[in-house]
């Protein structure tokens, strides 16, 4: 009778992904506490039309067979630099997070802990991107309106940091997800 006891019970790979998916968002809750501020003017662009972006981009992903995984590429860091540069920091964590949900939740119809876990890890993608801009704009004396090869280093190193800020996180649930189902 003791299997019985474990039909209303989750795997433990999904609570291992909720508890990384709270700890990706409490990361990007830390880095936007203080107020993050994009150096540069006045924001250019409509924040709605780079969540459109950011939607677009997880809709329009490559999807590269690697051994029995499909790994997926997409082009999220676009609309990341774009608004590194055309927004401020608020639009930009709001523009990255709602764009994806769009794509993640309307038209793949993603089950609420992959929903969790991508909103986290695009949270933590946006603070991260707009703390390591700005240190590098501020510390370099220059302005993001400048749009000169230190601006683009700038927005080369906050993507770069972005993506390994959550790129080492997604390998424990993805480990966790194929071992639940080989086992």
């Amino acid at each position: 009778m003791a299997h019985t006891a474990d039909v209303g019970e989750r795997p433990p790979g999904d609570r291992l992904i909720w508890l990384v998916s709270v700890g990706l968002a409490t990361a990007g809750a830390l880095l936007w506490w203080p107020g993050l501020a994009l150096p540069g003017g006045d924001p250019h662009l409509w924040w709605p039309g780079v969540a459109l972006a950011f939607a677009l981009s997880e809709r329009f992903a490559v999807h590269l067979p690697f051994g029995r995984d499909i790994h997926s590429l997409t082009f999220s860091m676009a609309p990341m630099v774009l608004g590194l540069f055309f927004l401020d920091a608020d639009e930009l964590v709001l523009a990255a997070v709602l764009g994806m949900l769009l794509t993640q939740a309307v038209i793949y119809r993603n089950p609420p802990i992959k929903l969790a876990f991508n909103a986290a890890s695009i949270f933590l993608q946006a603070t991260v991107a707009i703390t390591v801009f700005s240190a590098v704009v501020e510390a370099t004396g220059v302005t993001a309106d400048d749009l000169g090869p230190v601006t683009w280093l700038a927005a080369l190193a906050a993507t770069v940091a972005a993506e390994s800020a959550t790129g080492v996180s997604a390998s424990g649930p993805s480990a966790s997800a194929n071992c639940r189902a080989v086992g």
